[in-house]
């Protein structure tokens, strides 16, 4: 029985064995064979692939990087203020405008812990359309800052080196003292404020209406208007406000610093017996155009009216034709002057009428104004031939007489234009003259300085007027001032 039983195992163990063989082999030429297979793929789609470039006959396009015209990066920009000590922390960036930007990227940091702020400035901002890029900030605090400015388009982006500068820390705040109170029938205004603990040389005030959350007054008063007794500043001025509740703050000025702001102050006025005459920006009143003018496409301005909600606008032609009837928003205004430019077209020769009307708040009627213009044919701007004398390119004042003399170019030009930039391009004087000013003669003209710092190239520029108000061509001559 067990001799049975060990033969019978012995077969089945045979027979494993030998279909493990079977199954052994065919695993491995089922293997050979799929790989086989592949290389005979792969070998016959080497050999039908052809490339676009091999291929004389082929339509398939050339890769855009060997086809198309990439555009070049724009050139580096250049930083032109602010550099050097800044006496506020609201300031603008300067820097002339590269070919082919589509926008600038402005990064700034201080050290006082903020290491990078991004800003960005499209390149077909009218500030770089008129030849000088500027791009506003207020800055978080004074310290030592710097600032790059770069120039992107798809092609790339170019980084201008970097510039630095200092903000000062400002003069200390003051501390409103009056009004404070409701004003019965008090009129002019009159201030009261604390002494800054510095030579301030000049005062700014702004008046804000509680009413509509607007300035109604921002201006500045000099020392001859104010008296300092017992470290408190006093000043009377000219205005006059309508009944209303009202804030106001004061801030210092010298020649190296600004001081902040005051706390707002709040006082009411309740007048009775005021003539509305004399109410501080609350009449409607026209400025330009009124009368003959020469530009056709002219803002047309007019003064402030303080609390208005909307003004209403209507352009018609002397024949009575109606070429604009439209409603403006105070976001036109400033301080003292709205300006609007209307978008259509007044000829030359033709005459024309324009009226103002304002209103408050929900639409109330306050007043109106109205004037009549005719548009003058500008005639062309004349050519004057102006030489500076006794003058060469790096020229240098001198010290006992700081002046520069040009030809005089005859009563063709009734005025001149003159301006002082230094090396960054920074303005430091503008100044119109009329003839007499200039001290033309009939042979030269001249202007005398007196505050120019001492420096290397300056630029002067004169720019003659004519009677139409219309520039010539401007001259320009650059200048040192060794003192």
């Amino acid at each position: 029985m067990n001799r049975k039983f060990n033969l019978i195992l012995i077969c089945i163990l045979i027979i494993g064995i030998f279909n493990a063989g079977i199954l052994s082999a065919y695993a491995q030429t089922e293997s050979a064979t799929a790989e086989t297979a592949e290389q005979s793929s792969e070998q016959e789609t080497g050999e039908n692939e052809t490339t676009p470039a091999a291929d004389e006959n082929s339509t398939e396009a050339v890769p855009a990087a060997e086809n198309e015209t990439v555009t070049e990066a724009p050139a580096a920009p250049v930083p032109e203020a602010p550099k050097g000590n800044i006496n506020s922390k609201e300031i603008g960036f300067y820097w002339a405008p590269s070919a082919n930007a589509e926008h600038y990227e402005i990064v700034w940091g201080n050290d006082r812990g903020i290491e990078e702020v991004r800003l960005e400035l499209p390149a077909d901002d009218w500030t770089c359309q008129s030849g000088r890029c500027i791009l506003f900030e207020e800055l978080p605090s004074d310290g030592n800052y710097s600032w790059t400015v770069s120039a992107v388009n798809e092609a790339g982006e170019t980084i201008s080196e970097a510039a630095a500068f200092s903000v000062k820390a400002p003069l200390p705040s003051s501390e409103g003292y009056l009004p404070g109170a409701v004003l019965s029938n008090q009129k002019p205004l009159s201030f009261q404020w604390g002494d800054i603990g510095s030579s301030a040389s000049t005062y700014r005030i702004q008046i804000l209406n509680r009413d509509s959350d607007q300035i109604c007054l921002d201006k500045w008063y000099g020392l001859d208007r104010i008296s300092f007794v017992n470290g408190v500043h006093s000043l009377d001025t000219d205005e006059y406000l309508p009944s209303g509740f009202y804030a106001w703050r004061v801030q210092g000025r010298n020649e190296e610093s600004v001081s902040g702001w005051s706390a707002w102050k709040d006082f009411a006025v309740n007048c009775t017996e005021c003539d509305l005459g004399t109410y501080l920006n609350t009449e409607t009143c026209i400025i330009a155009p009124n009368g003959s003018v020469t530009d056709p496409e002219m803002s047309f301005t007019w003064k402030t009216v303080m609390g208005a909600s909307k003004y209403q606008m209507e352009i018609k032609h002397s024949d009575g034709t109606e070429l604009l009837l439209t409603d403006i928003t105070p976001e036109v205004c400033g301080v003292e002057v709205c300006s609007w430019k209307p978008d259509i077209a007044l000829d030359a020769g033709e005459s024309y009428e324009w009226s103002l009307l304002t209103y408050g708040w929900n639409d109330i009627f306050w007043g109106s104004d109205n004037r009549t213009f005719s548009v003058a044919a500008l005639p062309e701007a004349e050519k004057y031939a102006i030489e500076f004398i006794g003058a060469e390119e790096n020229l240098s004042l001198d010290p006992d007489n700081q002046q520069i003399v040009w030809t005089d170019p005859g009563t063709g030009p009734v005025a001149f234009r003159v301006g002082v930039s230094d090396s960054e391009g920074n303005w430091l004087l503008v100044s119109d003259l009329t003839r007499e000013e200039a001290w033309c003669d009939g042979l030269t003209c001249s202007v005398q300085f007196f505050t120019i710092p001492e420096g290397e190239n300056y630029l002067f520029t004169l720019v003659p007027y004519n009677e139409f108000n219309i520039p010539g061509e401007p001259f320009t001559l650059t200048f040192s001032n060794k003192g």
